[in-house]
């Protein structure tokens, strides 16, 4: 709904040639923020992440990222 407040936080560290891929959707709301922090601890870790806001009216939507490569020889895709 329209009035909804959503606040969330999404936390990982990934290790040696760990892969992860994270899927954020946001389907509106009066607030909805969203932070991803991702900190990639072990060569060979890949980090991917997509998103769809999906906004009509009043609503504000807020993705926020923090990717720390710890190490050398790791990868992302924003």
């Amino acid at each position: 709904p329209d009035t909804a407040t959503h606040l969330a936080q999404f936390k990982a560290h990934l290790g040696k040639n760990a892969k992860l891929t994270l899927f954020v959707m946001n389907a509106g709301g009066k607030l909805v923020r969203q932070e991803v922090v991702v900190r990639t601890t072990g060569e060979g870790a890949d980090f991917t992440l997509r998103g769809i806001n999906l906004l009509a009216g009043d609503t504000h939507t807020d993705v926020t990222m923090v990717l720390d490569h710890a190490v050398p020889h790791t990868a992302s895709t924003e």
